[in-house]
């Protein structure tokens, strides 16, 4: 159901005004799923550290060679 809304804003906004579906109401609508999805994740698994970037940084942190 959104996903066909969703495809249609992908093709620009005079595009998907031209084709009927509420514009903004469905770009919001597309930023509450993704922020939801987001949210859950994080809180389901944790924030995933980029080891390889912050290795450097925390003297504790090793990381083995891939």
């Amino acid at each position: 159901m959104a996903a066909d809304r969703l495809t249609v804003l992908s093709l620009g906004r005079d595009v998907s005004i031209g084709l009927g579906p509420n514009y903004q109401r469905t770009l919001q609508l597309g930023l509450v799923i993704v922020s939801v999805i987001s949210a859950l994740t994080v809180v389901v698994v944790g924030i995933i550290p980029f080891g390889r970037q912050s290795a450097g940084t925390f003297p504790g942190w090793r990381l083995a060679a891939a």
